[in-house]
């Protein structure tokens, strides 16, 4: 090396030296406090809001400057003393900047913020505000560069460690989300920046997302485009004690919940959101529900447009519906289901719903138009399938049960219907209306073979009175959940035929043998044999009338007209005609002109009477004006005819 080249190092040494030692001799004697009118006065620039902070600490690394016990006021326009405050900001400047005595800020790092977002009466809330300088009691815009477009925000990466935000909305406890980590890298009004964002509040919620923002638009934040991709695993008790009311039209009370989420938002589009939600041993009380219900277990994916429910499994009362479902077009609602399940009870299923919400009303106006304030269950229709290995209704019970069901106008339509009822079979259509403030329910239903005995067991205060082999033609509607009000409502019609039957604790020829003091027959059981009993009948008034019930036992056969109330009480005419085999041993030697009086024809002893009292316990009197009307050949109550083969005497 020759000596020009090293006394030329030696110099460029000495020089580097020199800037080094004078650099750490501004470093050591510098006061940061003089920077600290200009970085409030950047600070204000960028928020568009008077800034406050009490000192100035220069940190060596990373070179920053730290101001301390920061606050930004509020716009005038709401309430509230100030939008931010925070324990510190961390400026981060570069030396050359500094050196130069006019700093060049390219980050801010806030540590223990408390940022107050508020909404005012008319629905504008003050972050849309910031970035715009108060001035002459009016809200004055940035400068715009010499070609049209916004400036630059004048930082351009921001950073929130451990923040809080709260929420403060007219009529509405402030909401408060605390430990929450931001950052904004590159803000910029003239192209798309990045964020990420981290989050742990009370109970064991965690939230974690990052996306775009931007352009930044600094005439309204809240019309900026994003995207943003997140999860957040909550515990539900805790993350509804936080939001409080916030989310009043679905209420979590427990359970476990982790969502994948998704949002955007355009120029041209409005807010997107879909996802995906796992609950676990959720419980939940929805909008129009009078209790919560509990979700073991459901996943649901869902967009704009449309919900799918996978995996759901749902305890309602003592049972357990398992299934699926999926919903389309949320303001018409459009669904698709298959439930199903070993046990359904509908009476709990129906006492979840609140029915004393009012139905929509027409529009008088434009026929045909519901109210636009009706519930979803009144635009919702859809098809699906149930299946139950037990279905309970009050004391009804069908094993199995299986349905086609479409939804309509506030009207479900069950259609086929087949079902097991106490031995025997079932199938029918079934019709509920939920418009209005009671539902109101429709049906038909064809019995066959079923246990007339475990039937009225299960349904009646009777028990072990009439057994046999039921079937049942039946068309019935009814209103309201409760079983009394389903009784006073019920209006119908229908057949009825009951074979190889038996009338238990009550020997019905004894007793209508008796009331005429017939003794002639010994009625050693205690028990009636049914051969056959049939009927048609109406249903009205709580009452079950008919005006051709025919009872054929083995000593007589009875005809009958009158009722039964639903719940219990009898009120017939009767006519029993009994055999001719037993009519002999009726009117011989004992009976006298007495037994002869009720002979006829036929030489069959025939008595008028009627049936009070109670079906547990009827009573039976003699009608004596119908007697004498029938010895006078004027029948109220025809006898029942005799068999084809029998004629009377010439």
């Amino acid at each position: 090396m020759t000596n020009l080249a090293q006394k030329s190092l030696l110099v460029l040494a000495a020089i580097i030296i020199l800037v080094l030692v004078g650099v750490s001799i501004f470093l050591l004697t510098l006061d940061p406090n003089r920077y600290r009118g200009y970085i409030i006065d950047r600070l204000s620039q960028t928020l568009g809001r008077p800034v406050e902070a009490a000192d100035v600490v220069l940190e060596w690394v990373p070179l920053s400057l730290t101001l301390n016990d920061i606050r930004v006021a509020e716009s005038p326009d709401f309430e509230g003393e100030y939008i931010l405050s925070a324990q510190a900001i961390g400026i981060q400047v570069t030396l050359l900047s500094l050196l130069s005595g006019d700093p060049l800020v390219s980050e801010f790092q806030v540590e223990k913020p408390t940022i107050y977002l508020r909404e005012d009466s008319s629905g504008q809330w003050n972050i849309t505000r910031l970035g715009q300088a108060s001035g002459s009691g009016s809200e004055v815009k940035l400068e715009e560069t010499s070609g049209g477009a916004p400036i630059e925000t004048p930082v351009r990466n921001w950073v929130l460690n451990e923040g809080t935000v709260v929420v403060e909305r007219s009529g509405r406890q402030p909401l408060r989300l605390e430990g929450i980590n931001l950052t904004f890298s590159n803000i910029s009004t003239q192209q798309r920046f990045p964020f990420q964002i981290r989050a742990a509040f009370q109970g064991d919620t965690r939230l974690q997302a990052k996306g775009w923002i931007g352009p930044l638009n600094l005439d309204s934040f809240a019309d900026t485009p994003f995207s943003a991709e997140g999860q957040l695993e909550a515990n539900l008790e805790s993350l509804r004690a936080t939001l409080q009311d916030w989310v009043p039209q679905i209420t979590p009370l427990s359970g476990r919940m982790t969502f994948d989420w998704n949002l955007s938002r355009t120029d041209e589009t409005p807010l997107r959101v879909s996802g995906k939600v796992h609950l676990e041993d959720a419980s939940l009380q929805p909008q129009g529900f009078t209790r919560p219900f509990t979700i073991q277990e459901a996943d649901l994916e869902f967009d704009p447009h449309q919900a799918e429910l996978k995996n759901l499994k749902i305890a309602i009362g003592e049972g357990t519906i398992e299934g699926y479902a999926k919903v389309n077009d949320f303001e018409a609602p459009r669904v698709e289901f298959e439930f199903g399940g070993d046990y359904l009870d509908v009476s709990a299923l129906e006492s979840l719903i609140d029915f004393s919400q009012k139905p929509s009303r027409r529009d008088k106006q434009g026929e045909g138009q519901a109210d636009q304030g009706g519930s979803w269950f009144n635009k919702m229709t859809g098809s699906g399938q149930l299946s139950f290995k037990k279905v309970q209704h009050g004391t009804l019970i069908l094993e199995p049960f299986e349905a086609t069901v479409r939804i309509a106008h506030s009207q479900l339509l069950c259609e086929p219907i087949s079902f097991g009822l106490h031995g025997g079979t079932g199938g029918g259509r079934l019709q509920i209306d939920l418009s209005q403030s009671e539902p109101s329910v429709s049906f038909s239903v064809q019995l066959e073979q079923v246990d007339a005995n475990q039937l009225l067991s299960a349904n009646t205060e009777s028990k072990d009175r009439l057994f046999g082999n039921l079937q049942v033609s039946l068309q019935l509607e009814t209103t309201g959940a409760e079983r009394k009000r389903i009784f006073e409502t019920a209006r119908g019609q229908g057949t009825l035929r009951l074979t190889e039957g038996l009338l238990g604790l009550l020997n019905l020829g004894r007793e209508v043998a008796t009331i005429n003091n017939l003794v002639g027959l010994p009625f050693t059981e205690k028990d009636t044999t049914l051969e056959e009993v049939s009927s048609t009948f109406q249903i009205a008034d709580g009452w079950v009338r008919t005006k051709d019930l025919i009872i054929r036992t083995p000593a007589l056969t009875l005809s009958a007209v009158g009722g039964i109330s639903l719940n219990g009480e009898l009120d017939f005419e009767a006519t029993a005609a009994f055999t001719p085999e037993a009519s002999q041993l009726l009117s011989g030697p004992a009976a006298g002109l007495f037994g002869r009086i009720f002979t006829d024809s036929y030489k069959r002893i025939v008595i008028p009477f009627d049936i009070k009292s109670s079906f547990l316990q009827p009573e039976f009197k003699l009608d004596g004006g119908r007697l004498l009307m029938m010895r006078l050949g004027v029948f109220l109550t025809k006898p029942p005819e005799p068999p084809q083969e029998e004629t009377p005497p010439e």
